[in-house]
């Protein structure tokens, strides 16, 4: 268990940190608050997957129990070893009673972590940190639920609106908003609902029990303390983002942000106001939007998860696996063995081995720890016998065939069990073998970097065998000369296969390349830049005009494909003066001859060599265009056939519009369909709700604002049966749900016509302003008073500063009238410093149009 604790607080942290450093400045939030919840779960969850033996950088020692059967139907005693297991060698010779050797093998299964043996005192302090803050989480669910169904409440649009003492702040919490209406003006405090709206409509607070979880389990582990803290501030930049999207001012939204942020707030649990993030989210309100490039950084979450795997999770034991691996090597052995043994010594070696087989069955029933020992010295005879006297780093297995007068080589020193893959490929000229026909099934190749002995014959073609390299001393210190003194003989036996020698540098400074670094001559080796390739290369990549003597540039144009042959047709296609980075776009994309050929064909001569690649990164071809010409879409220009070729209007699609009564759509019309989804089926849903007389843009329009089945038989529900398209459009529009609906008519308007509510909508008419006014005592108000209320912004604050002044008993059509006019509170106390005192409302408001004290 302390292993796998250990294991979750090492992915946690690795997962945090990739976070910090990479991806919290990045304004992808959605996608942050998906990778922040899923490294979550896979950090619970990789801990517990074993992997195979193949896939971990740790060696499992196998435990073996050797069983003797004989045919009689009498087996003997099971005896255990746990020295490292023999291979199976199949007797040559059989006698008259066959002795089988059964392997049977477990593999522990074993990680990094779990050979840490912890004292139970650190069991204990683990569960009583557990428990402690197992307990501070349920006292804050506590507190939250006790303030949710004790303190007065309305309900909005389905979100409970829980009204809060003076001094605290506004937070939210699953389906409800605690707020103190009385300390913020109209608009502030409709702004603080439109915001904790969004973090109830998207869930956050599922996001944030999920990381009090965490740190209730991790709580040891500083990580998941930041962990948490990065997921709350994310929540709070995706909410920032959606706010201004749905169009609040940035400004007086950020301003907004400082008059209700406060310094702490003891609740984890809540989403609230904290002013420790303020400056963070001002921040990233105010930063450039991160750039598609940026997404890179996200493909880095899989080389992490894939290092933890290899080096964390155990390993799983695979009996069957495990004999199968040993008798494949135990072939391959022999088939090595093949090529340099002749029967007789094949028939010798075995004698020897079912001796020590015998002597070691032998031992077995005499004393374990002699058995130990003899196995231990057979394995030994067998590997010497096995391995034939091969040594050095860099030695493998070969396989060749003839290629003409060349003879193509694939180099394999990937390991057994396949855990360590590495294999190249080269074709050699057969006069570069020494000793290619001899008898002895040994040649070699010399060049400068060293050479390589192979061990087999190449017959009828093809050949297979061992292959041994030897690095030059010459040659190292050639290269230590020349300022490269590290390089090893992996990375030498590179510039062997590509023929890297002195000549090779003596080459590339006569061509201006001076500066290579060692990585630079690795990756030169590796991605076949030698002297044949660059001989016949570089010369047309000069003459073309890109001479920077950059070797990261040269290689790029290799990798990518970028050949003399390439610049030449783009040349004789009119396209001589393109820019490197020009010429791989086109390369990496396609652009060719034929294609070029192709889209001119078409009536596009004009277009640039950008244009071509767009072209074909979107897929604009010939087929295209004659599916379009087809459906009367004749001579379209490149921007239109290439809109419609990136948001997929093609033959299909036409026909499918066709078919549902649109035969005559416009290319852009089309275009605009397809970009809002507007499909058969929808269009098919929409008319069975009765809308069977609609244009094809008012689908679209439908299909923006969110019109559906279940929208109009929600509004259905509370009586509206009979909506028009536009009324319905409308109502979807500006967020006259059902819900909406609902919420009004509990506060006390019972509102049939769908107008009335719309305008409600629009003006800011909702159950917590409703409650607001009733909490003033303005009970009885019509729908056209509770309207122009908050058309002009009459909130309990303006009526309270009236009250304060000694106007107790105002109306709220004077409050209406007041508002309009400008009389404030803070209007009429100036009017009082001047020595206007003891007027009535209707005076100040004489003088304040009038214009007397201002």
């Amino acid at each position: 268990m302390i292993p796998y604790i250990l294991h979750v607080s090492i992915l946690i942290s690795c997962f945090f940190l990739l976070y910090k450093f990479l991806l919290e400045k990045e304004t992808f939030f959605q996608l942050n608050r998906w990778l922040l919840m899923g490294s979550i779960a896979l950090s619970f969850a990789l801990p517990l997957l074993h992997i195979p033996q193949t896939w971990s950088i740790w060696q499992a020692e196998p435990q073996a129990t050797i069983v003797e059967s004989i045919p009689s139907a009498t087996v003997e005693p099971t005896t255990s070893i746990t020295t490292p297991m023999p291979p199976i060698i199949k007797n040559a010779n059989p006698i008259e009673e066959t002795r089988e050797m059964v392997v049977e093998t477990q593999v522990p299964t074993k990680s990094l972590l779990s050979e840490i043996t912890w004292i139970e005192l650190l069991w204990g302090a683990y569960f009583i940190g557990v428990g402690i803050f197992g307990v501070n989480l349920l006292i804050q669910l506590f507190t939250l639920f006790y303030k949710r169904f004790t303190l007065p409440s309305l309900n909005d649009d389905g979100i409970r609106i829980v009204e809060l003492g003076k001094d605290e702040p506004p937070f939210s919490f699953l389906k409800s908003v605690f707020i103190n209406p009385e300390k913020y003006d109209w608009d502030t405090y409709n702004q603080i609902i439109e915001h904790e709206k969004i973090h109830i409509q998207q869930m956050h607070s599922l996001d944030m029990i999920v990381a009090e979880l965490l740190v209730v389990l991790q709580w040891f582990n500083p990580a998941a303390w930041y962990y948490r803290k990065a997921i709350e501030n994310n929540l709070e930049f995706l909410t920032d983002a959606t706010m201004l999207h749905q169009g609040a001012k940035r400004e007086s939204y950020q301003i907004n942000l400082l008059r209700v942020s406060v310094p702490q707030y003891p609740i984890g649990l809540a989403m609230n106001y904290n002013q420790s993030t303020l400056k963070k989210r001002i921040k990233m309100m105010n930063v450039k939007k991160s750039s598609v490039r940026s997404s890179w950084k996200y493909l880095t979450m899989f080389p992490v998860l894939g290092l933890s795997i290899v080096c964390l999770n155990a390993v799983q034991a695979e009996q069957q696996q495990l004999q199968n691996d040993q008798l494949s090597l135990i072939d391959l052995r022999q088939e090595t063995d093949v090529l340099n043994t002749s029967a007789v010594e094949i028939n010798a070696q075995q004698e020897q081995i079912n001796n020590a087989t015998t002597q070691v069955e032998s031992n077995t029933a005499t004393d374990a720890k002699t058995e130990a020992d003899s196995k231990v010295l057979q394995d030994a005879k067998v590997e010497s016998q096995m391995e034939t006297s091969w040594i050095g780093a860099v030695k493998g297995n070969w396989y060749a065939e003839a290629d003409g007068s060349d003879i193509c080589i694939k180099f394999d020193m990937s390991d057994i069990r396949k855990r360590h893959m590495w294999n190249a490929m080269e074709c050699f000229p057969k006069s570069d073998f020494t000793g290619l026909n001899a008898s002895s099934g040994t040649t070699k190749i010399r060049r400068e970097a060293g050479e390589v002995d192979f061990l087999g014959t190449i017959s009828g073609g093809e050949g297979f065998g061992k292959f041994e390299f030897t690095p030059s001393e010459s040659f190292k210190s050639f290269l230590k000369q020349k300022g490269y003194s590290s390089y090893d003989d992996k990375e030498l036996f590179h510039l062997f296969i590509a023929d890297i020698n002195k000549a090779y540098f003596d080459y590339m400074k006569q061509q201006g390349y001076t500066d290579i670094s060692k990585d630079n001559l690795i990756a030169l080796a590796v991605h076949g830049l030698d002297m044949d390739y660059l001989k016949k290369q570089l010369p047309v990549i000069k003459a073309r005009g890109f001479d920077s003597r950059d070797v990261d540039q040269l290689i790029a144009l290799r990798i990518h494909g970028v050949t003399s042959e390439y610049i030449d047709e783009m040349a004789s296609v009119g396209f001589k003066d393109l820019a490197l980075d020009d010429l791989m776009a086109g390369k990496i994309h396609g652009v060719n001859v034929d294609y070029v050929k192709e889209i001119r064909a078409m009536g596009y001569d004009d277009l640039e060599f950008q244009d071509f690649i767009a072209f074909r990164i979107h897929g604009v071809s010939k087929e295209l265009t004659e599916s379009l010409k087809e459906a009367g879409f004749d001579n379209l220009s490149a921007e239109k056939v290439k809109s419609a070729a990136i948001h997929g209007v093609r033959s299909s699609y036409i026909e499918e519009m066709s078919k549902v009564g649109f035969a005559d759509l416009s290319l852009d019309d089309l275009i605009n369909g397809r970009i809002h989804g507007v499909s058969t089926s929808y269009v098919k849903e929409i008319r069975a709700m009765g809308y069977t007389d609609l244009a094809f843009q008012d689908f679209i329009d439908f299909r923006i604002h969110g019109v559906s089945e279940s929208v109009a038989q929600s509004l259905k529900d509370i009586g509206f049966n009979d909506l028009s398209a536009s009324k319905i459009k409308s109502a979807s529009i500006h967020g006259v749900s059902a819900n909406y609906i609902k919420g009004i008519r509990d506060a006390g308007y019972n509102l049939t016509d769908i107008n009335e509510l719309i305008e409600f909508k629009i003006h800011g008419v909702s159950t917590s302003f409703i409650k607001e006014m009733n909490d003033m005592g303005y009970t009885d108000l019509s729908a056209g008073q509770i309207k122009s209320a908050a058309i002009h912004g009459v909130s309990s604050d303006f009526v309270k500063g009236f009250h304060d002044l000694g106007f107790k008993d105002i109306s709220i059509d004077e409050a209406v009238e007041l508002r309009i006019h400008g009389v404030s509170p803070s209007f009429i106390k100036r009017a009082r410093a001047k020595g206007m005192t003891d007027l009535s409302l209707d005076k100040y408001k004489q003088l304040k149009i009038h214009g007397i004290v201002d």
